[in-house]
């Protein structure tokens, strides 16, 4: 039978702290019900763990499953939700009733106001996703927790019945998490670097599943030979996972094609900008088109009828420079090396470093710093109350930010996964970070 859920606190919210409560948006006692001391939504840590949803308009919802409320000392209306109702469940996080409160506020509609599509859902946190039918504007949010989602199965470190997935499912083993990732040379327009970029070098290599880390032997790094004369070459970093080969783009075309054709998949391609890396692969002669689909075809909802163990024909593309934009509200880093440096994970080389040798770990531990993180709103709320970089660790809504992660690109023995996920500190509006300044890994539009 697939998870029921009901939403806690917010517009129409099922659940409420007794049966004579009123309002129902009194959010102190509710959450004192459902976050005190012995609480079945406390894990393992000790953190409430409760449900979000996000719908593809964007809006978000609390929510809790039939078989917790069913222990909670709770009232709760008949009007169970489905997984098929939201784009992304996934968890959030909350050290006790004071924090849950606060969320719940945020959830609680403003009296006596519409939004301006004239819909009663005024709350602070959904107040800019409601009210428009069949809108999907907020399908990034979605897909952000998705990310999250995914970083945490391929992990073993998620409860796949609490998120509405199959109680037993796993990813195949055949299933290839790939890395592509190149640099161009920075000088033209941006129309130019955007449909016709003059590509310096490209790398390739995969992730192993569940270390996430990339699988020894698998990386192939190549110079453009057309272009070798071009950026400041002594910036480059080497590559170190294998030879390096100074080739002809269509010879490198041709090890691309033959790369993204490997194993009969299901494939997931993380890239930095999709529509650029596209170009780029025409450019290389890469006759396969990289068109993929979201990561719900690999996170298939529990169901009582029909195949969930069916997996997707078109790869999924994880385009890391879409997430970052998504929490960032829009702003947009132009390179890995530029986000990586904003969310504080150290590369352990020179703001100047640029070459897509370097780029493929980068390109990882950008998606690890997000995707391993706490819920999208949580880590767009700490880049708007931390505008500063090196700002000293906060409440983060879910749990205390710890120290900065860093790595060694050259270390044999680093495992990010030994690093406690952090929330990133911001920083103030430029670029002082990422590439060099004739080269970049991608387009700076």
């Amino acid at each position: 039978m697939p998870t029921a859920y009901y939403q806690v606190g917010g517009l129409h919210g099922d659940v409420r702290s007794r049966r004579d409560a009123s309002p129902w948006y009194d959010e102190k006692p509710l959450a004192q019900a459902l976050a005190g001391s012995h609480s079945v939504l406390r894990n393992a840590e000790g953190n409430i763990e409760m449900v979000l949803g996000i719908k593809e308009s964007g809006a978000s919802y609390l929510l809790v499953t039939e078989d917790e409320a069913s222990a909670l000392p709770v009232y709760r209306r008949n009007n169970r939700k489905w997984a098929r109702e939201f784009q992304s469940l996934s968890p959030i996080y909350f050290h006790g009733p004071d924090d849950l409160a606060k969320k719940l506020g945020k959830l609680k509609p403003k009296a006596k106001k519409k939004n301006a599509n004239g819909n009663p859902d005024t709350s602070q946190a959904n107040f800019g996703y409601v009210g428009i039918d069949g809108s999907m504007e907020g399908i990034p949010r979605g897909e952000f927790e998705l990310n999250r989602v995914f970083y945490r199965v391929v992990r073993g470190a998620v409860d796949l019945k609490k998120y509405g997935l199959p109680h037993d499912y796993a990813l195949p083993e055949s299933t290839r998490v790939c890395l592509l990732t190149f640099s161009i040379w920075e000088h033209g327009t941006v129309k130019e670097k955007r449909t016709n970029p003059k590509i310096l070098d490209f790398a390739f290599g995969e992730v192993e599943i569940p270390s996430l880390q990339i699988k020894p032997g698998s990386s192939e790094y190549y110079v453009v030979k057309e272009n070798s004369a071009l950026g400041r070459l002594k910036d480059r970093v080497p590559f170190t996972d294998g030879p390096t080969e100074t080739l002809h783009s269509s010879v490198i075309g041709e090890r691309i094609s033959a790369f993204l054709a490997r194993g009969p998949g299901p494939t997931v391609f993380m890239v930095f900008d999709e529509g650029a890396t596209r170009t780029a692969l025409q450019l290389m002669g890469v006759s396969e088109e990289l068109y993929g689909t979201s990561l719900r075809a690999l996170l298939p909802l529990d169901s009582s009828t029909g195949n969930s163990q069916e997996h997707p024909h078109q790869p999924v593309i994880i385009d890391v420079q879409q997430l970052y934009k998504c929490v960032r509200l829009g702003l947009s880093g132009s390179s890995p090396f530029e986000i990586c440096t904003a969310l504080d994970v150290d590369t352990g080389k020179s703001s100047d470093a640029w070459g897509s040798a370097l780029g493929l770990r980068v390109l990882l531990e950008t998606w690890k710093a997000m995707a391993s993180n706490v819920s999208i709103d949580e880590q767009t709320a700490y880049w708007l109350a931390r505008p500063q970089r090196g700002a000293e660790a906060v409440g983060r809504g879910d749990r205390d930010a710890p120290q900065a992660a860093q790595f060694d690109p050259d270390a044999d023995d680093y495992d990010p996964n030994d690093l406690t996920p952090q929330i990133p500190s911001a920083r103030t509006g430029g670029t002082s970070g990422g590439p060099a300044s004739d080269v970049s890994d991608y387009d700076s539009d």
